[in-house]
């Protein structure tokens, strides 16, 4: 069931950006949260066609991202590494 709107998506671990792009055309703004340079340069690259994706450094205990500011959390292939 559904608990109200969904605007605004964190991906924690989004590695590459795989999971992150099948919900760019169903929200307002996506932070993708990588702690891994390459990974981040490579989702900057996939995801480059959605101005709403915003590549974050920083990791699933620190985000940096506000208090209060995500309506749905996404973690798709993070747990085992």
């Amino acid at each position: 069931s559904q608990t109200g709107a969904v605007e605004t998506i964190a991906d924690i671990g989004a590695g590459t950006g795989q999971l992150a792009r099948l919900f760019a055309d169903r929200c307002a703004q996506i932070y993708v949260v990588e702690p891994d340079k390459s990974m981040r340069r490579i989702a900057g690259r996939v995801l480059a066609a959605y101005p709403i994706v915003h590549i974050v450094d920083g990791t699933a205990e620190q985000t940096g991202l506000e208090t209060h500011s995500i309506d749905l959390i996404v973690i798709g292939n993070a747990f085992h590494r």
